[in-house]
């Protein structure tokens, strides 16, 4: 026997309108999808037509990505998509490089979110108002971040660089400045051209006004220290001694190196660079143990143990070629590798490079020298081994 429930008008209203739901949402998802298509087809035909006019390149037709020179800097636009659990988030942004560090320990910040308001109460305020309600900002020294945002540098629109970001900001609501890069951002997909060579133009107008501030600006005592002694450690060993950003390059000991300055996190660090010259040719990735994020990128390539507990438990080790590896890795080069660990604050060896980082600044010219040999030696220990 069939019982029948009596619903009442707002119970039938309520599923009446789910069904509809039901109904349309196919639709409704294919009409979402049918206008993203077509938009991106539009604006993939006219970033195509923009790009050859000023001199920049699609590197696919298909994406929206435009990237190559442009006021004599390189450059890149692009179209990006962020996705959380409850959203997805289209825009556009602009980046350029900066070709060495500032060394400024620099970070400027326009947005003002909630994750930018959690870090506010760090950021170093230059009592003028429009700009510290604006923008996040810190560097190694307040005095140094006044002196460079604040000193006369004029342009054609501004008077210092706190008027070039001040102006930038009115046209784009993300604007971000830090020792390797200027970042520009909007959201949505821009398409019109006046706007594209907009956000081109500011992008490299703050890069080339923050470069050229870099170059006038006065050394520190520190950066004068370190000038001074890897110049003489350079003259010493016959390698060339790039004055301008702090670097040393060049052949030493039969070994390609490049010693620079860079920032990492907020803080300064000393990067040893060696090539081995040719490859090991066995698929090698070897970084300590407390660089586990980074051994992310290496999933499918099989790890390798080599018995000696004390190197097994404090390095990733993987190679395409385990056989080899294990004969590679001596117990003396690991020894040799724990010794490296301890004095370095981290590094990463694979078939053609070393690269070692010092979190600290390596002013001295003793210890400069005694971490530069101690790389050599172990590229000379892997070599000999292969």
């Amino acid at each position: 026997m069939l019982h029948f429930v009596r619903l009442s008008n707002g119970e039938t209203f309520i599923i009446i309108l789910a069904l509809l739901m039901l109904i349309l949402l196919p639709f409704i998802i294919i009409g979402i999808v049918f206008f993203t298509l077509r938009r991106n087809k539009k604006n993939l035909t006219i970033w195509n037509s923009i790009a050859p006019k000023i001199n920049l390149t699609m590197p696919n037709p298909k994406r929206l990505e435009m990237s190559g020179f442009y006021n004599n800097r390189p450059v890149k636009l692009a179209v990006g998509v962020r996705r959380s659990n409850d959203s997805t988030e289209t825009f556009t942004y602009c980046v350029a490089e900066f070709p060495n560090s500032l060394r400024f320990l620099l970070n400027i910040n326009s947005s003002k979110g909630l994750i930018s308001k959690v870090f506010d109460s760090n950021s170093m305020k230059l009592g003028q108002t429009g700009f510290d309600e604006n923008f996040n900002v810190s560097c190694y020294d307040e005095n140094v971040l006044r002196r460079l945002l604040l000193s006369d540098f004029p342009s054609n629109k501004t008077q210092n660089l706190m008027g070039d970001l001040m102006l930038t900001n009115q046209s784009f609501n993300t604007v971000t400045v830090n020792d390797d890069k200027v970042y520009l951002e909007t959201s949505g997909q821009i398409s019109d051209e006046n706007l594209i060579k907009l956000m081109l133009d500011l992008t490299t107008n703050l890069a080339n006004r923050f470069q050229t501030a870099r170059e006038k600006f006065p050394l520190a005592d520190w950066e004068k220290a370190l000038f001074t002694n890897w110049q003489k450690f350079a003259a010493e060993n016959s390698l060339p001694f790039d004055s301008k950003n702090i670097t040393i390059q060049g052949n030493h000991k039969n070994f390609p190196v490049n010693i620079s300055l860079e920032t990492e996190s907020g803080k300064f660090q000393t990067k040893i660079h060696l090539q081995f010259g040719i490859s090991l040719m066995i698929g090698l990735k070897l970084m300590p143990e407390n660089s586990l994020h980074k051994a992310m990128t290496w999933l499918g390539v099989q790890d390798i143990e080599t018995g000696i507990k004390e190197f097994d438990d404090s390095f990733i080790i993987k190679a395409e070629n385990p056989q080899m590896a294990k004969h590679i890795l001596t117990a003396d080069l690991c020894n040799q590798l724990i010794g490296l660990a301890n004095q370095s604050s981290s590094f990463e060896i694979n078939d053609s490079e070393i690269l070692m980082y010092f979190g600290q600044i390596l002013s001295d010219e003793k210890m400069l020298r005694s971490n530069l040999e101690a790389v050599i030696l172990t590229a000379k220990m892997f070599l000999k081994q292969n």
